[in-house]
């Protein structure tokens, strides 16, 4: 099989040379490279022209810039396979990654969205805590899922997408900055399209305070309720509301719903800088944060605390194996 691997950039320099090596280092060879450059003004453009030079999988697209979903959407316009694989330009593939994903969509030819765990990383590329185990694992949990009215999540970088359902759909709606990823996995399952996540951690994830994830917390916030919110519109029969109407119903709340919502999104934020303390190695700052964020909303911060850092670990050990798991475990151990 085939794959697209899509890099989107803006303004990468700093990690682009090892989100390239990574995907080069893959051990499914099979692929082509597509690096879109949304404007950038930095040596970004540079790195893409040497590693094209060198490598004829390579291919480098430069446009005006659109910002993070307007580059997204380029990225599949330009993809020739039939599945697309992304990834962000300061992530990182672990070598297996194409090869464990392509044969569980192989075994399992329904699935049209397939992701994976992945593993948070500082900016030097140390480890640091496993990314949060939250499913769907199987058909059956996606279908409760949705059922139960719940948002799924799927870390970026671990997705590879059936890049024509992704364009049927509509792809990426650049009207929700930062949030353009969650709704569309929503909207694909709510289109009744299979969409599965892998036990494995196939993907480090950098967390630093200019990714997508550190960078502007308040306003990702912002617009991820937003899209939350038109997902449960959307399940319930009722019009999208527009992001005007979104903030027009975030005024028109009850004192004591503002003051909560307050305290959910303060305790968010401290837990943020806590978790940004962290990766900067800076221990004593993230326990003195975090003991803030705790402070603020315990019962926001506890069950965050609980799927970042505990989750992972238990269900790693208690949770028996999904078929899928079994079919990689399996091509893991007859690997020579």
């Amino acid at each position: 099989m085939e794959v697209s691997v899509v890099i989107p950039v803006y303004n990468g320099e700093r990690y682009l040379a090892e989100a390239i090596e990574s995907v080069l280092a893959q051990t499914h060879r099979d692929f082509e490279l597509i690096l879109v450059d949304d404007g950038s003004t930095d040596a970004t453009p540079a790195i893409m022209r040497a590693y094209a030079a060198e490598d004829s999988r390579v291919r480098v697209v430069t446009q005006e810039n659109r910002g993070h979903s307007g580059a997204a959407n380029r990225c599949l316009m330009e993809a020739s396979c039939e599945w697309v694989a992304r990834l962000d330009a300061d992530d990182i593939f672990l070598p297996r990654k194409l090869e464990l994903q392509v044969a569980a969509l192989e075994a399992n030819p329904r699935i049209r969205v397939l992701g994976a765990m992945g593993t948070w990383i500082d900016a030097q590329g140390g480890q640091l805590v496993p990314m949060e185990s939250l499913g769907p694992f199987s058909e059956a949990e996606l279908v409760e899922m949705v059922r139960r009215n719940e948002t799924l999540f799927f870390i970026h970088s671990t997705v590879m997408m059936h890049r024509k359902t992704v364009l049927d759909a509509g792809g990426y709606r650049e009207i929700f900055v930062q949030a353009e990823d969650t709704d569309l996995w929503n909207r694909l399952a709510e289109q009744k399209h299979l969409l599965l996540k892998m036990r494995e951690s196939l993907v480090l994830d950098r967390f630093h305070e200019n990714s997508s994830s550190g960078a502007r917390p308040n306003v990702n916030r912002l617009y991820g309720e937003w899209a939350i919110r038109c997902i449960h519109a959307r399940r319930s029969g009722l019009k999208e509301p527009s992001f005007n109407e979104y903030l027009a119903f975030r005024r028109s709340r009850s004192w004591y719903e503002r003051v909560e919502s307050y305290r959910r999104d303060s305790g968010e934020e401290f837990y943020q800088r806590a978790a940004r303390r962290y990766a900067d190695h800076n221990r004593l700052r993230a326990v003195m944060t975090m003991a803030a964020a705790l402070a603020i909303h315990p019962a926001h911060v506890i069950p965050r605390i609980y799927r970042r850092i505990f989750q992972p670990y238990l269900m790693k050990r208690s949770e028996p194996l999904t078929d899928m798991h079994a079919t990689c475990t399996r091509l893991e151990r007859a690997r020579p």
